[in-house]
């Protein structure tokens, strides 16, 4: 018998849970989601990709303004030109500003024709080029024979419409000057500072452009476009799709529960893993435990090493038995529960299989034997109607050596009589059979057959990769260890084919009606 451990001290197999940390956290969550990770990636980076050949193209062309602010001279206040403040940069970008108004973008309408200038000026931009006294001029179009010719044209069109308002002004103040130069004696109407020296100027200025801006260079028509480009929008999809990835892989691990690898389940028990198993597909239909004829080689070798890692290669001297358990419904503890008693039976040992699951029973279902579940079983034995012996059903198209008992109907009113009769129950199988073993709903939702655990010699704990949770495994831990249990270990069930021996891997995982025959038939094949 399996002697209950002090449930007053902490056991030594249930691991304290806490937060998880560390850079092996974070790899083993990009491991898991890894699938997601690469979906994300594949996806944005393609979608990027078709965007760049697909979008249309855009060009950019840069023309370059030089701008040279006059110092406060008297004659020429007043005439709107970019006088010298003391801040080169702010001088610059007074200039830029002066490049984008609709007087311009009117001016640069009328030489491209065919548009507006509202349109021209949404394709245009102006900034200060660094620290230095240039304006860069640049326009975006969908050729590059329009982006040359907008950027060229505002840049002209800049120094043209600052020229006119210039000659404007210089036009009106000029007459009026003259007439006073020609009002004042002849000695009086030069020299320096005199009227007649600004005249000079001002009729200089007349017969030239804006001395304070002019066009440094023009735009030369671009070679490729400027936007998309294929390698920056591949590279931009690859990292986006990445932050989108990792995001989504972190989010789902902090609201997904299950556990998806071995590292998780050993971070909750600190108990060996007796095997690890194969999930068989089956029929959407199905829902019942699987027979051995119905699994894969893989699987089958999986229950025999999990009779060899239970130390059950041969006789023992004395019987043993077996509660089988876990977290949840539909991971696969009947199925263990049915293939192992088969297993331990094709091997030569007398099994008797018990169906302890009260509330959903259904290893009748599975073995075929739902006509002769009659009126006698698992109820009639824990009410002292009949006895175990007298209960038991033969399984004989599995093998002559596997007896079970099962649950006449679903009946949760039982559940106080396997509370009361589970250790009578247990000594009456072992004086039957080398091997006992309990199919036991899970005991953190059933307290049925809890007390079946403290009576046992070992308790089996099925989990689930991707189907069971942190939470329920952890629960089940201190349920166990508050009764004094100490489980065996884990049997691991898992939706990876190749998780089994590299002999078995490329073996179909559904065999034919034929194979299934075959192997139900010649139970020698367990062995």
């Amino acid at each position: 018998m399996q002697r209950p451990s002090d449930p007053a001290r902490a056991p030594d197999w249930l691991a304290p849970q806490g937060p998880r940390e560390g850079l092996g956290h974070y790899v083993e969550i990009v491991r898991d989601r890894r699938k997601l990770i690469v979906a994300c990636v594949l996806i944005v980076t393609i979608v990027a990709g078709a965007y760049a050949k697909l979008a249309s193209p855009s060009y950019k062309a840069e023309s370059h303004l030089l701008v040279t602010p006059v110092n406060g001279e008297t004659s020429l206040i007043g005439l709107g030109l970019i006088t010298n403040s003391g801040n080169p940069t702010g001088d610059v970008s007074t200039a830029a500003s002066l490049v984008t108004t609709s007087e311009v973008a009117a001016l640069v309408a009328a030489k491209v024709g065919h548009t507006t200038g509202r349109v021209v000026l949404g394709q245009v931009s102006a900034v200060p080029v660094a620290q230095s006294n240039v304006v860069a001029v640049t326009a975006t179009a969908s050729s590059a024979k329009r982006a040359q010719t907008v950027a060229n044209a505002f840049a002209l069109a800049t120094v043209e419409n600052r020229t006119r308002v210039l000659h404007r002004q210089l036009e009106s103040i000029i007459p009026t000057l003259k007439r006073q130069v020609e009002a004042l004696p002849v000695t009086q109407r030069t020299g320096q500072g005199s009227l007649g020296e600004r005249l000079s100027s001002l009729q200089t200025l007349l017969a030239g452009p804006d001395p304070t801006i002019s066009v440094e260079s023009l735009a030369q028509r671009p070679q490729s476009p400027s936007w998309p480009k294929t390698k920056l929008s591949v590279i931009a999809g690859f990292l986006i799709g990445l932050v989108i990835g990792l995001g989504g892989a972190f989010a789902l691990e902090s609201l997904d529960p299950r556990v998806r690898r071995e590292e998780t389940l050993r971070r909750i028990f600190r108990l060996p893993v007796l095997a690890r198993i194969p999930r068989e597909r089956r029929p959407a239909s199905r829902k019942l435990p699987m027979r051995p004829g119905e699994l894969s080689p893989a699987a089958q070798e999986s229950y025999r090493m999990l009779r060899v890692a239970l130390g059950a290669r041969g006789h023992t001297d004395g019987t043993r038995s077996m509660m089988i358990t876990g977290s949840t419904r539909s991971e696969g503890k009947s199925t263990v529960a049915l293939n192992l008693a088969a297993t331990l039976a094709f091997s030569g040992h007398k099994v008797i299989l018990v169906e302890a699951d009260l509330q959903r029973p259904s290893l009748a279902g599975a073995l075929d034997l739902l006509a002769k579940r009659g009126k006698r079983g698992t109820a009639g034995v824990l009410m002292g109607e009949i006895s175990l012996r007298d209960a038991l059903v033969p399984v004989k198209r599995l093998s002559d050596n596997l007896s079970v008992l099962l649950v006449e109907q679903s009946a949760p009113y039982l559940a106080d009589g396997l509370l009361a009769a589970s250790d009578e129950i247990v000594e009456q199988a072992r004086a039957l059979a080398d091997y006992v073993i309990f199919d036991a709903p899970p005991v953190t939702e059933v307290s049925d057959a809890l007390p079946l655990s403290q009576h046992v010699d070992d308790v089996l704990i099925v989990a689930r990769l991707g189907y069971s949770r942190t939470d329920q495994l952890v629960n089940l831990g201190e349920v166990l260890s508050r009764q004094g249990v100490r489980p065996s270990g884990l049997v691991i069930v898992s939706d990876d084919y190749n998780q089994g021996s590299g002999y078995y891997a490329a073996t179909p995982s559904s065999p034919g009606r034929l194979g299934a025959r075959v192997r139900e038939q010649i139970p020698a094949i367990g062995a």
